[in-house]
């Protein structure tokens, strides 16, 4: 049996894909409140890590604010301004048990790989989302891999040999958790300038992960 046929859909503000597989649709507005309150349940701990991942992620200003006590980040989450990134996708994919997985065309500045398992639901398929580059201040279109279909998850036997090895060799329960713990921004930085150096060889374009034998 071959792998489904796939295509992509563009998601500009990606809390789209988090209630796409549960009966939660909420505004942004509500949704925005209940990632205020997901955040919370790490901020008492780890603070300065969480604005210095999303500082990595584009939002050097927005920290800022809040580093300097302009304003809390609790407030800029729920100004007209703020925009999603990798790390509010994350929370909110745990928050909804849905099961992740942000590809790259290069590297992500996560982990220094091209795939991350975001969460896994025990389930043997996933969400696959085609995420950005990291660009300050920019608000980023994520690109959604769907069967043509139109589903949106994908079974993990659908997708090419190399990335199932991936998939199942690196899916933890914690692992936002870990990732929060551990975050280094100069890392992080680091792999930003290889991110951009690697993207500048491949041209940007992404092959897709997903086997269209039969097209």
């Amino acid at each position: 049996m071959h792998p489904p046929k796939v295509n992509t859909v563009d998601v500009p503000f990606p809390l789209e894909v988090v209630t796409t597989n549960t009966p939660v649709v909420d505004p942004v507005g509500t949704v925005k409140e209940i990632l205020v309150e997901e955040y919370q349940r790490y901020l008492d701990t780890y603070t300065h890590e969480i604005l210095q991942i999303l500082q990595s992620q584009g939002k050097s200003e927005m920290t800022k604010m809040v580093f300097s006590g302009q304003s809390t980040l609790a407030n800029i989450i729920m100004s007209y301004d703020y925009y999603a990134t990798n790390l509010d996708l994350w929370i909110l994919a745990v928050k909804y048990n849905v099961p992740l997985v942000f590809l790259s065309v290069t590297k992500l500045i996560e982990n220094g790989l091209p795939f991350l398992v975001a969460h896994h639901d025990g389930s043997n398929a996933f969400y696959f989302v085609k995420t950005p580059s990291a660009r300050i201040q920019y608000a980023p279109t994520y690109k959604l891999i769907v069967e043509t279909g139109g589903a949106y998850k994908i079974p993990l036997e659908g997708v090419k040999s190399k990335l199932q090895k991936n998939v199942k060799e690196t899916m933890t329960s914690d692992t936002l958790l870990e990732f929060i713990k551990t975050f280094s921004l100069e890392e992080a930085n680091k792999r930003l300038k290889s991110e951009k150096t690697l993207a500048t060889k491949l041209g940007k374009k992404l092959k897709l992960v997903v086997s269209t034998e039969g097209t």
